[in-house]
């Protein structure tokens, strides 16, 4: 008999063959078809990569792919968005389409020629809000975020050229803070600045140093700041509104409005035991059930005291001592009787 034929078998090198949907030679091929695709359509929406549905490949001087993929629209517009990017995310109501693409690769894997065609179908209206995190959103900062640092000394250094004020204002309090990607960073701040201690004319900038002062001007601040880095650009906007010193002295508690009546000046040889006596005289005594030549008369001067009733404070009742009622006396008009004064000290009978 004869011997057996044995047969090789080589690859057609120039031949097209399929190759896996998830092969890592496809990257730069998909990029670059989807890319293609969102700058070369008028939808109002970029759209990303769904699924590859096939793929081929031949060598030639170089390499030609053939490839069929779906695509999907995403939640980022074109108005805010230039090109896609890792927060774009396909939407499930959107509109999707399929592609098939022709792209060669020369032999310095620079792409020599691309063509495709692409099939869209309408989705449902796109209704939904932008999902978080947005980029081109503002987001809020910590008051106390070293991000903040150079955007605060921006924003007072603009605050202390623009104020006619002889004194430096330092910020005292951060009360919010937000920060949104447009070309650049804009930063929005409310804070609230103190007049310190450091002229302007003797001082050329304001230092960490300087000290508030206690009893200064005080400023409700909002600031603008935006920045771009790259190019060593910073416009800082500050408006300011001045806060009413009466709005940053609180009463403590318990405080009584008698505490800031002035009391008029007495006569000379008048003591604080006098003032007591014309303040416990316009009270008008009860009867305790005592002997009345106990208590001696007490004369009443009119408009003896240095400060009036108001109507909004409690009804002006009587105190009343625990166990013995009062009773209103007569009054006496000191003009036309007069009562021989006794030696009776007032302050002996009150104690």
């Amino acid at each position: 008999g004869k011997a057996p034929i044995l047969k090789a078998y080589f690859p057609c090198i120039g031949c097209v063959h399929a190759i896996s949907t998830d092969s890592p030679d496809l990257e730069p091929v998909l990029k670059h078809s989807i890319e293609h695709f969102n700058n070369n359509t008028g939808h109002s929406h970029l759209f990303t990569l769904r699924e590859v549905k096939s793929a081929h490949r031949q060598v030639v001087a170089g390499l030609n792919f053939d490839i069929t993929y779906t695509i999907v629209q995403t939640n980022c517009s074109k108005e805010r968005f230039l090109s896609l990017h890792g927060d774009c995310v396909a939407l499930p109501n959107g509109d999707d389409g399929e592609c098939r693409g022709n792209l060669f690769m020369d032999i310095k894997n620079k792409i020599a020629n691309f063509s495709q065609s692409c099939t869209l179908y309408s989705g449902d209206d796109l209704v939904e809000a932008l999902p978080k995190p947005c980029p081109g959103c503002p987001r809020d900062i910590p008051v106390d975020s070293p991000e903040l640092k150079e955007v605060l000394g921006h924003s007072i250094a603009q605050l202390n050229a623009e104020n006619d004020h002889p004194f430096y204002f330092k910020i005292d309090t951060v009360k919010k803070a937000t920060s949104q990607v447009v070309a650049g960073t804009k930063y929005v701040i409310e804070f609230r600045a103190r007049e310190t201690k450091c002229s302007k004319e003797s001082n050329t900038e304001l230092t960490e140093d300087c000290e508030i002062k206690h009893l200064g001007q005080s400023l409700d601040c909002n600031a603008n700041v935006y920045m771009r880095p790259w190019e060593n650009k910073v416009v800082p906007t500050v408006k300011c509104q001045a806060l009413d010193m009466t709005e940053m002295a609180r009463r403590p508690p318990g405080f009584s409005p008698f505490r800031s009546v002035t009391v008029q000046e007495t006569k000379e040889g008048r003591t604080d035991s006098d003032f007591i006596e014309d303040v416990v005289a316009i009270t008008p005594p009860y009867d305790t059930g005592a002997p009345d030549d106990l208590i001696p008369d007490i004369h009443v001067q009119p408009d003896s005291l240095s400060f009036k009733l108001i109507s909004d404070f409690p009804e002006a009742t009587s105190p009343k001592c625990p166990g013995r009622p009062w009773k209103p006396a007569s009054w006496k008009d000191p003009n036309t009787e007069t009562t021989e004064f006794s030696d009776f000290d007032l302050l002996d009978a009150l104690s």
